[in-house]
């Protein structure tokens, strides 16, 4: 601990700077860039907007689509749009550069309505100005064993049953009998995905997204992953639907709405649950016979947890070699560079583990030859699981003083002897905190919301005071299944140093 301040720690932070000061740069060097790409895009939309103005290259929709059109520019005209998940915002923007902020507009468009049918005409009347995205989920497909339906069943279930009888109509004559029916189907209306690769479409999903775009509107082509390697494609997608992963949408005018039906990475080949027993018996099997088996919540994030660190060859925590270019200047601008022949834990005695969760990353650890493990977990079910998971034979001691340490149980045979398992039941934090009657500081850990399909959320917690989850209004969250008050527990803190 004392090289780690006195030597490592400095090393890190003058590191920490140079890369703030060339992350400014890059800033800097963006927000130009950014700059000079809103002013040619807002003469590119100008172009769009008089092409959609002049009613150029516009068509009426084709019959299977009224329907579900019509009940979408219900909801805008009657300012119902719901407000977008934080999630989505990540990759989403509002037309014209212009940024989140009019992802939640009230202003109700003009359209028009055909008398006596009740169906919306194709003719363009102006910017339709509500924009946004929010998701239903397939009644007939979703599992309900998972939580509760999004929020936009709710607030519209006709809607979500025409949504997806519309896919079946659409898969009935493109691709027959390819593929099932999605559990899930995105609602976007003018908005644009910004450039991404998150090797899924949909955020999470399976890789056959089907996607298609409805309203009056020029421009607003998708360009979506290409086929084994090759170049992405430039595809029209309105009324004509499409398989593939989505990257982004070009730039469009008029009213937009578009359809990404899709079926979450989990709710395939037996789920995330299923995927992660797997991996565990794996590594459990070949690393650590002597361990008892590893345990995880059902239906929760704690699977998620296993995929990213357990997955063959990819564990989320190990950096790879830098490719032969790099120099060990690139890495660092001293002669230390920090990284420089990637990061592994093998040859690594001890394993400081902060924020241990239920054990995965120690176990990994432990498996790949660490003698001693420190780890450090405050949320009371996370701490439960981990004593059990990362003390051979599930016999391990905790140590509440922070000092020393226990170890569990014989070794099931191995020649070398059991780890040294040390768990403390604390948060970790520098600075002032409370202080409780035994002299231990004491501070509020703040639980993030549970998932919007009713997944139960175990892993991101943050103490209070460096806390970015906030208490909403009941009505403002994606799925009936939140709750808008945070849920906080009282917790032990203490530093590190």
């Amino acid at each position: 601990l004392a090289r780690t301040r006195e030597v490592r720690s400095p090393r890190i932070r003058g590191a920490m700077r140079r890369v703030a000061a060339r992350d400014e740069d890059e800033r800097r060097r963006s927000a130009r860039a950014e700059e000079r790409r809103i002013e040619e895009e807002t003469a590119l939309v100008a172009a769009i907007d008089a092409r959609a103005v002049s009613g150029s290259n516009l068509a009426e929709a084709p019959p299977e689509y009224r329907k579900c059109l019509s009940m979408l520019r219900e909801i805008a005209r009657e300012g119902r749009w719901p407000p977008t998940a934080g999630a989505r915002l990540r990759y989403l923007r509002s037309p014209r550069g212009g940024g989140r902020e009019g992802l939640t507009s009230p202003a109700a468009p003009s359209l028009k309505m055909d008398a006596g049918a009740g169906i919306v005409s194709s003719s363009f009347s102006g910017d339709a100005v509500q924009a946004g995205s929010f998701a239903v989920a397939n009644e007939d497909a979703h599992d309900g064993g998972r939580g509760a339906l999004p929020a936009g069943n709710r607030l519209f279930p006709e809607l979500a049953s025409v949504v997806f009888e519309l896919e079946r109509d659409l898969l009935g004559y493109i691709l027959p009998g390819f593929r099932r029916p999605s559990t899930h189907c995105a609602i976007d209306r003018n908005v644009e995905y910004v450039p991404r690769v998150d090797g899924r479409g949909g955020g999470g999903s399976s890789a056959t997204t089907l996607v298609v775009g409805m309203g009056d509107y020029a421009g607003g082509e998708l360009v979506v992953e290409g086929n084994d390697g090759d170049a992405p494609r430039v595809l029209d997608v309105r009324y004509h639907p499409v398989l593939g992963t989505p990257l982004w949408t070009n730039a469009f005018g008029g009213e937009r709405y578009s359809l990404t039906w899709f079926t979450p990475v989990g709710a395939e080949a037996g789920g995330e649950d299923e995927r992660a027993e797997a991996l565990a018996k794996q590594h459990d099997s070949f690393h650590l016979p002597s361990f008892p088996p590893l345990a995880f919540r059902r239906n929760s994030t704690d699977a998620l947890v296993v995929s990213e660190i357990l997955d063959p060859g990819r564990c989320a925590y190990e950096l790879p070699l830098p490719p032969p270019a790099s120099s060990a200047a690139s890495c660092n601008d001293d002669d230390d560079p920090l990284w420089e022949d990637g990061f592994s834990l093998d040859g690594h005695d001890a394993v400081l583990d902060v924020g241990a969760h239920i054990g995965v990353f120690a176990r990994y650890a432990l498996g790949r030859g660490a003698r001693r493990v420190v780890a450090y977990e405050p949320e009371p079910g996370n701490l439960d699981l981990l004593r059990r998971n990362i003390s051979p034979r599930g016999k391990g001691r905790d140590r509440e003083d922070g000092g020393g340490g226990g170890n569990g149980g014989e070794d099931g045979g191995a020649l070398r002897p059991p780890p040294e398992v040390e768990i403390h039941a604390a948060a970790v934090s520098q600075g002032a905190e409370a202080e409780g009657d035994d002299g231990h500081g004491y501070a509020d850990l703040v639980l993030a919301r549970n998932r919007n399909d009713g997944t139960l959320n175990t892993w991101r917690h943050s103490l209070e005071r460096h806390c970015s989850y906030v208490d909403r209004e009941e009505d403002a969250l994606p799925s009936s299944s939140q709750e808008g008050r945070l849920t906080r527990k009282r917790v032990r803190v203490m530093p590190l140093l």
